[in-house]
């Protein structure tokens, strides 16, 4: 007989190859070195593209297996570009592996804000939860790369969003409907008419921009922006500003970042974005705040108004190069929340003001 269930009669060298599987690569990655194909793309996008000699080959033949070298783990900005180029899966992500079957997923082009390099993105997103965000080719700008911190950051579109209207009341916040919150915030800012000071995110869209800008002259108050806490460029895509639109902010004539002028101005009128960070010098600040999450400005201020990010509403951003790219929804609106430029033409009519 050619097969029964008698043991081989082949030697041990002779026997299927075993390799290892789910071996933990580093922070964010797993390697199946059974289903790797060693075509070798891993190892020269680590040479070749991010500089980081930390995997090799091991072994001959067909025992050859892709590894690391002795007591070395993949620890790169860029290591989680290893799982869009394996052809075969070998290479997965920690964060993502087996999640969701991917051909259930939504592929939305977007925009990543999370620094000024203006990278174009895939939002992978299914039943209004995003699951992953992936490069998306452009030779002008990311090529087909992204670094693993903006990768990353999907997490905040589906975390501590600000989903009702605030108001504060005795200390506590309750939540209200956004026409009630409007009217808190149109009465608060008209009762404090050229003692405001605009502050504006500089990752918000340059429509976002132009209608607050405006809004805040109307009231008679100054504007100024507000950034992240900056990092340093390197050498492929991440950049020191971590900010989207600083460059757009320039353009429209917003270029003083909020200071002293805090401490002076009686009211805060404050448009956040999804990572914005808290201006701690006006936590003990009155403040009428937009903003699409639920955050440390949103938790002291007077009224809160919920605006979406710029995954479910549209707007452009400039570069740090000055290029100009659109972004357009891929999700639906969380809860109340409504486009950061209806919200400020809306409290623009609160207060009799046209910002057309």
């Amino acid at each position: 007989m050619e097969y029964d269930a008698l043991p081989s009669r082949l030697s041990a060298l002779d026997q299927k190859v075993k390799k290892g599987k789910r071996i933990v690569m580093g922070k964010t990655l797993v390697l199946d070195q059974e289903r790797c194909i060693v075509c070798h793309r891993c190892i020269r996008f680590m040479i070749e593209i991010a500089r980081n000699e930390c995997i090799t080959d091991a072994r001959r033949s067909d025992r050859t297996i892709i590894t690391t070298f002795p007591g070395e783990f993949v620890d790169d900005p860029y290591s989680l570009n290893l799982t869009d180029l394996c052809p075969v899966g070998a290479w997965t992500s920690k964060d993502f592996r087996f999640k969701l079957r991917v051909w259930f997923l939504t592929k939305s082009p977007s925009i990543c804000p999370f620094c000024s390099a203006g990278c174009n993105i895939f939002i992978d997103h299914e039943n209004n939860i995003v699951y992953r965000l992936r490069p998306r080719e452009n030779n002008e700008l990311n090529q087909t790369w992204a670094c693993d911190e903006g990768r990353l950051a999907y997490k905040a579109l589906n975390e501590n969003r600000l989903c009702r209207a605030l108001v504060k009341e005795a200390g506590n916040l309750k939540e209200i409907s956004i026409e009630s919150a409007l009217g808190s915030a149109a009465k608060i800012i008209g009762d404090h008419k050229g003692k405001i000071l605009g502050i504006i995110s500089a990752s918000a869209s340059l429509e976002e921009a132009e209608s607050f800008k405006k809004l805040i002259q109307e009231v008679g108050g100054e504007m100024t922006y507000h950034r992240r806490k900056q990092a340093q460029d390197d050498f492929l895509l991440r950049k020191a500003d971590r900010d989207s639109n600083l460059k757009g902010l320039a353009q429209l004539g917003i270029d003083r970042p909020a200071g002293g002028d805090i401490v002076k101005s009686e009211l805060l009128l404050v448009l956040e974005s999804l990572y914005s960070e808290p201006i701690i010098a006006a936590l003990g600040k009155k403040m009428v705040v937009l903003s699409p999450k639920r955050s440390e400005m949103v938790e002291a201020a007077a009224v809160s108004l919920p605006i979406g990010s710029y995954a479910e509403t549209e707007g452009t951003v400039v570069n740090f190069a000055g290029k100009a790219q659109n972004f357009f929804p891929a999700l639906g609106l969380k809860g109340d929340a409504k486009p950061g430029v209806w919200m400020i033409k809306e409290l623009a009519k609160k207060l009799g003001v046209d910002i057309r």
